[in-house]
């Protein structure tokens, strides 16, 4: 900063005289609102958690140009030619899911990658949470695991198989975005957002700051879905279900480890996610 012509209380003029000086600012291991936030990737040549609430514990994955040109900014997935051989990264950690809860992601698709439906990410499947995503179609799925109240039948948890497809049909949605998904996504960056408040129990879901689904969760067709979980129990007798596995996948709707859900498994899987 530059001062000229500056008059002390003394009647001294300053001559032309400039000054650095540095204002505080939020740096790049600095998350935005830290105290807040448990999870927070940069995928700048690497994986590491700035919030230091995640470990990584595998990564097959490739690097690419990120949405400033920044070269080596961004993960790049490659998908699977061969089944269970895609890229996935998978992160270990005790705060993925709260009762609340916000996610936020940017990523880019290659429209040509698309012959079917890919997975952005996911834990535990529909025991935790899901993206998967058929730009080509005019899709997308968030899917969330809620505990479920009150609980009648010994139904311990519910998912939210919310589906926004810009049709404007989707049952007791608060908003629904009735453009077409396809004009939303495509082969440049995009911001998806999913937050769930336990509170007003209302799940909504953006790309690029448009509500494509806003839905209340306390008075669906059976139960008042409430708290984002894991649903580790199994309805009707209330056991514990095997095979679910709290690491969360990024590429794919679980870990390479999770066997609870039979159509979500690794080791067979040809749709693993693609970004570019």
């Amino acid at each position: 900063m530059t001062f000229d012509g500056v008059k002390s209380t003394g009647g001294e003029i300053l001559t032309t005289t400039t000054v650095p000086f540095l204002t505080k600012g939020v740096g790049l291991d600095t998350p935005p609102q830290a105290s807040s936030q448990t999870l927070y990737l940069q995928f700048n040549g690497n994986i590491s958690d700035v919030t230091g609430n995640a470990t990584k514990e595998f990564e097959q994955v490739a690097y690419t140009t990120d949405r400033f040109g920044n070269a080596n900014g961004a993960a790049d997935f490659r998908g699977a030619t061969i089944p269970g051989n895609g890229d996935i990264v998978e992160l270990s950690g005790t705060k993925f899911i709260n009762p609340s809860t916000t996610i936020s992601v940017w990523f880019k698709v290659n429209l040509t990658d698309y012959s079917a439906s890919k997975v952005m990410f996911g834990l535990g499947t529909e025991r935790g949470f899901f993206n998967e995503i058929s730009p080509n179609d005019g899709w997308l799925k968030f899917a969330t695991s809620h505990k479920v109240s009150p609980d009648p039948n010994s139904h311990y948890f519910g998912t939210a198989w919310t589906d926004p497809n810009g049709s404007g049909t989707h049952g007791g949605a608060l908003a629904e975005y009735t453009g077409s998904i396809k004009d939303l996504i495509g082969n440049s960056w995009h911001q998806l957002v999913m937050t769930y408040d336990a509170n007003s129990q209302v799940k909504t879901i953006y790309i690029d700051g448009i509500i494509m689904l806003q839905v209340s969760l306390s008075n669906p067709p059976e139960w008042s879905l409430t708290d984002f979980a894991i649903a580790d129990k199994a309805d009707g007798t209330g056991t514990p279900v095997t095979g679910i596995d709290p690491k969360l996948a990024l590429g794919f709707f679980c870990s390479r480890d999770n066997t609870a859900t039979g159509w979500s498994t690794y080791s067979t899987a040809t749709n693993t996610y693609k970004v570019r």
